[in-house]
This record gives C-alpha cells, sequence and structure tokens, in this order.
C-alpha cells in the first residue's frame, strides 16, 4: 500500500545556535516597559513592541539567522531563495497573557522565536486549514497513530524558531505565572518574496525591497 501526502502544509523548525550568548542582551532591551506602551492597550496581558526590531542593531545575529533559515525555507518550497524580513516585533506575555487565533497579513511567510520561557510555557498552536476532514468521525483504535489532526502544538523550546505560511492560522494558550514561573518571550516577524516572479507573462509583480524602509511603529499613527 502507498500512502500519498497530498497538499500538506510545511511547518519548519530551526535552532539557533547563538540563543545563549545572544540571550540575555536581547532580553535586556525588551526589559524596557515603555517600548510596548504605545502598540498595548491598557491592561492587556499580551504586550507588543513595534515592529522594526530588524533595524536595531542589536537583533542583527537573530536577523541573519533568520534570514538564512527563510532562504532555506524558499529553497525547500522550490522557490528561488529570495526573500526580505518584513517586519520584526516581540510580544511579552504576563500573567493571563494569550494570542487569539489569527494569520499574518500581507507577508508570505511567518516566524515565531521563543525567546524566554520554560517548559511549562505554551508554544504555538497550528491550525489545520483543510475544514471538510473532521465532518465524519470515526472510532478511533487507541493505539493509533492518526494522520490527520484538527490542530499542532508544538512545544516551547528557548532557541527555537519555527517558519511557516503566513496564512496559517496559529495562536498561543494563556500563561498562568503560578504554573509557568516565567514571563514568555516571542519574537516574530514577517518575510516577502524578492525582485520579480516569473509566474505572470507580464511582470507584473516585482517585489521591491522594504526591509530598511521607514515604518507605521505605532498603532496611533496608522491612520495619518
Amino acid at each position: 500500500m502507498e500512502c500519498i501526502e497530498l497538499f500538506s502544509i510545511p511547518l519548519y523548525k530551526f535552532k539557533f545556535e547563538g540563543h545563549k550568548d545572544h540571550k540575555n542582551s536581547f532580553m535586556q532591551y525588551l526589559s524596557n516597559d515603555e517600548i510596548y506602551k504605545k502598540n498595548t492597550s491598557p491592561g492587556n496581558a499580551l504586550n507588543f513592541t513595534a515592529p522594526n526590531l530588524h533595524q536595531e542593531d542589536i537583533f542583527k545575529p537573530f536577523v541573519d539567522f533568520s534570514m538564512f533559515s527563510l532562504k532555506s525555507v524558499m529553497d525547500d518550497l522550490g522557490f528561488l531563495p529570495s526573500i526580505q524580513m518584513t517586519g520584526l516585533w516581540a510580544t511579552r506575555h504576563i500573567n493571563n497573557g494569550s494570542h487569539h487565533r489569527h494569520t499574518h497579513g500581507n507577508s508570505f511567510l511567518a516566524g515565531v522565536y521563543y525567546l524566554h520561557g520554560t517548559s511549562y510555557n505554551s508554544g504555538t498552536i497550528f491550525y489545520n486549514t483543510h475544514k471538510y476532514h473532521n465532518y465524519i468521525i470515526p472510532a478511533r483504535k487507541p493505539e493509533a497513530h492518526m494522520k490527520i489532526h484538527n490542530s499542532y502544538a508544538s512545544k516551547f523550546e528557548e532557541g527555537c524558531l519555527y517558519i511557516f505560511p503566513s496564512w496559517l492560522e496559529h495562536s498561543t494558550g494563556m500563561n498562568n505565572l503560578a504554573m509557568t514561573n516565567a514571563v514568555r518571550h516571542i519574537l516574530s516577524f514577517n518575510a516577502m518574496p524578492l525582485g520579480k516572479t516569473n509566474h505572470d507573462e507580464f511582470d507584473r509583480y516585482d517585489y521591491q525591497e522594504a526591509s530598511p524602509e521607514n515604518m507605521i511603529t505605532y498603532r496611533e499613527d496608522r491612520f495619518k
């Protein structure tokens, strides 16, 4: 018997070898409460920085690692490995902090990096986009390894980076400090292809380099 895996959803996992060398400097930068205030609603247990951390020199080692990882993903998917990071931000999950089910708009690939936490922290929950697979659910053998799942939850491992299609819905569970004993810190980024596509015969698509450009960094500036 041959099983043909149709329409699989790629999820890539990488390990940042420089995690121990750079974690303290990243955390020192992210320990400043002021960097979260303009992008976090009052009383919200999920804190956001501005999405321009990729333009800060202190995060260059992580950006370099992420760019290498992104190019590896593009190559494995069969695309030219020409891609750019368009935004990098940090989230801080204090007591009861969680991130609702969402996707990353205006991007092609997305990444989440586990900077600080414990094994008791929630990782990322990814959701199956094939909505018809659970219309009928037969009885299951207790020892079976199921091939189709509603969701997949990654473990929280410091130094691990997950890269996935930006349209893939995902969330993060609540951080109960009494259980986890750690404020969870995650770095997230968006990435877009760079250059012309050979899919359109008129070359109507030419993704320009945008990573060094000025960004809307605060929520209050969105409609100016």
